[in-house]
Order: structure tokens, then sequence, then C-alpha cells
């Protein structure tokens, strides 16, 4: 049974064995690129964040967005004459619909493992957020004074 009252101040130093609890190592089946993917994104939550009902979605998270990325490099490099021909046009609506699909499921998981800003603010915080602290711009034209 729990004590009551405040904690002494010897059971405030006591390190809790949660903190020092490890990030969670990717699965031996991804790839380097997938892995690193991974290790950057389990980097952004606490150690806690993670359990054995969410890793399952980081896996597929890490697969559909290294997956993506391939789609967009073949996006990039399609040769422009191609999209005058009828099977050229094809190929690159087949390429376009995957991407997509791809993003969708990127977007449904980020949300479901609460990554997303969306699972950060409601509405009307990230309103009075983007209100209160204005963003420094890093693209673009510098302003003028």
């Amino acid at each position: 049974m729990a004590k009551r009252g405040p904690k002494s101040q010897a059971e405030l130093q006591v390190a809790r064995l949660a903190d020092f609890k490890k990030l969670p190592e990717p699965p031996g089946d991804l790839t380097e690129v997938q892995a690193a993917l991974w290790h950057q994104i389990v980097a952004t939550k606490p150690t806690d964040w993670w359990d054995g009902g969410n890793l399952p979605l980081l896996r597929a998270l890490v697969i559909h967005e290294t997956s993506a990325q391939l789609i967009d490099r073949a996006i990039e490099r399609f040769p422009d004459a191609e999209l005058y021909t009828d099977d050229g046009l094809t190929r690159y609506h087949r390429l376009s619909k995957v991407r997509a699909d791809h993003t969708t499921r990127i977007e449904s998981l980020s949300t479901k493992m609460r990554l997303s800003q969306q699972s950060k603010y409601g509405a009307r915080q990230a309103e009075t957020a983007t209100r209160a602290k204005p963003a420094s711009r890093t693209w673009g034209p510098a302003d003028e004074h």
C-alpha cells in the first residue's frame, strides 16, 4: 500500500527505473534507411511513449514513408516528354496514385500514434499559438527594410 502524504527528500532523489528506459530499437528486418528513420521518429518522444501496442504502427509508418520516398524519386525523374503519350501518362498516373496511397497511410498512422501537429493542438490552441509567436521565415526572399 502506498504511503500517504508528501514524499521525503530521500524518496524524491531515488531514480525511477522508468527514467532509464531506453528508446526501442528498430526491428531487424528494416533496411538501414528505414532503421535511421525509426531512430529519428522515436527520438521525438519520451521513452515511455513507446510500447508494444504502437511499435507495429511505427514499423508500418517507417515502411510507408521510405516507400513514398522511392516513388517521389521516380516521379521527379519521370521524363516530361512521356507525359504526352498515353503509355507515359498512364505510368505517371499510377505512380501518383501509389504516392497518394502512401501519403494517406502515413497521415493515418502519424495521427494514430499522435505524432502529427494535429495531435498536439486543438483548432483554437493552434490559432492562439500561431498568433502568439509568429514563425521566423527561413525561405523565400528576405523582407526589405
